[in-house]
């Protein structure tokens, strides 16, 4: 039987201190995603997209500390953190 762990995802919708109206509920500002982004480098984790994850999972070969991530682009870098 596989072993089920929990995996934190990071969507982001739109990154901007002024977002239209339809998309601001679902709207995080620049300054809230570099704290995002920090707090991910300080747990030392790796991110990974779903497809990337998936295959990880089915070869046994999962990094300790996974979080998924929405699109192909590579990982942000924030000025102090460095490369994710």
């Amino acid at each position: 039987m596989t072993e089920r762990t929990a995996v934190p995802i990071l969507l982001y919708h739109a990154v901007t201190d002024a977002p239209s109206d339809f998309i601001a509920p679902y709207t995080v500002s620049p300054a809230t995603f570099r704290r995002h982004l920090d707090a991910v480098a300080a747990m030392g984790a790796t991110t990974l997209t779903v497809s990337d994850f998936l295959a990880a999972r089915a070869g046994g070969t999962l990094p300790e500390r996974p979080v998924l991530k929405s699109s192909r682009r590579p990982p942000a870098r924030t000025p102090h953190a460095g490369p994710l």
